[in-house]
């Protein structure tokens, strides 16, 4: 047990507390669990929306640019989008801090996968605002 700082007299719980093994556990916990909560009326949403406004117009490729142009139908895409892929990205880091153990794979795999979830999410939503606004 480390012997504490002379002058300093704190209990054992008193020195860690708040601290966690990373100090930012709970925020980390928190985020995934609001962009989980986040997650189901954004999905509950595309999935009606996109069967009623696409699927039911016969699913051809036309109707879904026509849907995507709509705004009241792009900014919520965008969203989903965006939440999605923060979610997936804090859920995939998770999942490599618990499985590479050593720190240099660690740190690569880590840089490689916040890489191609960001690059998809800003690919994805460019797209979207290219299809709103530019066709």
């Amino acid at each position: 047990m480390p012997q504490p700082k002379p002058g300093e007299i704190k209990t054992d719980l008193g020195r860690v507390r708040g601290m966690g093994s990373a100090h930012s556990g709970v925020q980390h916990w928190w985020m995934v669990k609001i962009t989980a909560v986040a997650l189901i009326p954004l999905t509950v949403w595309f999935l009606c929306s996109f069967v009623c406004g696409v699927v039911m117009q016969g699913g051809t490729f036309a109707a879904s640019l026509d849907w995507i142009q709509k705004p009241y139908h792009s900014f919520p895409l965008v969203l989903l989008l965006i939440v999605n892929f923060y979610h997936a990205e804090i859920g995939g880091q998770e999942i490599i801090l618990d499985y590479v153990h050593k720190r240099g794979p660690q740190v690569a795999a880590l840089l490689l996968y916040k890489f191609f979830c960001y690059g998809l999410m800003a690919l994805s939503v460019y797209s979207v605002l290219y299809i709103t606004f530019k066709m």
